[in-house]
């Protein structure tokens, strides 16, 4: 038995959340974005193939309230637009992946556009660089 304080919370929480993303949100739901980490750092990696995603989810959702099985793009979908995880479902070159590690995708981009400068650059420059990081 649950304190009905907690319920309440957790169900204006739910309302919340679903009245901001304007779909209704399964509580199987809840435990996926720490357990695709979790996953994730048992691996030693920041990402994860979408096939083994697929299987976490699965697993972790087993069947949302209604008894149907998890749609797990829209899992993802959810967990994206929280900003939980990346998933780049529309890339053709990145929707195998999903990112389980904002912090590192962060900072990958960043030394993408902020590269190191290089030893003959000016002292003041390196300095520079250094404060973007």
């Amino acid at each position: 038995p649950q304190d009905p304080g907690v319920l309440k919370l957790r169900n204006k929480i739910m309302e919340s959340l679903e009245e901001q993303l304007q779909l209704p949100i399964p509580l199987t739901w809840l435990p996926v974005s720490f357990v695709l980490r979790q996953h994730a750092k048992e691996k030693g990696v920041s990402w994860l193939q979408l096939k083994d995603v697929e299987e976490v989810v699965t697993k972790a959702c087993s069947q949302d309230e209604d008894g149907d099985e998890v749609n797990v793009s829209d899992v993802l979908s959810f967990y994206h637009s929280l900003g939980h995880i990346r998933h780049y479902a529309d890339n053709r070159h990145l929707h195998d992946i999903v990112f389980t590690d904002i912090h590192w995708l962060t900072n990958v981009i960043s030394v993408l556009f902020c590269p190191r400068p290089k030893q003959s650059q000016e002292a003041k420059f390196r300095s520079q660089h250094d404060l973007l990081e």
